[in-house]
């Protein structure tokens, strides 16, 4: 965990950002926020669930999307701090060495994102495994859905195919990874199949609180 401060003005020296692991954990997931302070409050929410389940690992990214003026070179158009767009990042090193450490064993890997109010306005929360096809009985993202509205059968949560939301994180870098993609091929080559290792959650601001998941999560994961 990076904590230098140098000059003393509140805020890490380099932007590495954060990875913890729990040695005792229960449930192999890692829990990540992506865009720390842009998606607001995502950073809570994965630390917090990630705590409140007794999952593997948490991961930060150490640098607000936007707080490069430098393009991407991986992807054009988005900052080079954009550390679901990049992979010259601690980031998306870390994503490498989860997927080494794990091979061919089961883990998941759950990205906590944050949309508008008014994106995709017909849902709440929309999931998906990173790719624009609808899932297939037994994919934890259709597991976590009915999970998720046992406890809360109000929230309108999509999942790819059904046309109200197309947040399905095709170019995220690391849910290339996770779909078999090469890693020297991430930024540009979308992935042909996917895995149900890489879970991706958008939610309006109203709907990232830790403490509505938890419950969901240890169901879907027992």
């Amino acid at each position: 965990m990076e904590v230098a401060d140098g000059n003393g003005d509140r805020i890490v020296d380099r932007g590495l950002g954060t990875f913890i692991v729990d040695a005792a954990a229960e449930r192999e997931i890692c829990h990540s926020a992506a865009h720390p302070i842009a998606d607001a409050e995502t950073e809570i929410q994965a630390i917090t669930v990630f705590k409140e389940t007794r999952s593997r690992s948490f991961l930060m990214g150490g640098a607000h999307r936007d707080a490069s003026m430098v393009e991407s070179a991986c992807q054009s158009s988005l900052a080079t701090s954009d550390m679901a767009h990049n992979v010259a990042n601690m980031f998306h090193a870390t994503y490498q060495e989860l997927a080494a450490h794990y091979g061919s064993r089961r883990w998941s890997a759950i990205q906590w994102h944050g949309m508008a109010q008014s994106t995709c306005a017909s849902v709440d929360v929309h999931l998906s495994h990173g790719m624009d096809v609808v899932p297939v009985e037994g994919d934890k993202i259709l597991e976590l859905r009915r999970n998720l509205l046992a406890y809360k059968p109000a929230w309108r949560i999509g999942v790819p195919g059904g046309g109200a939301c197309s947040l399905n994180a095709t170019t995220n870098v690391q849910g290339r990874l996770l779909n078999g993609v090469p890693a020297s091929r991430v930024c540009g080559s979308p992935a042909a199949s996917y895995s149900g290792r890489f879970i991706h959650i958008e939610q309006d601001p109203g709907f990232r609180d830790p403490d509505s998941w938890i419950a969901a999560i240890m169901d879907t994961w027992p």
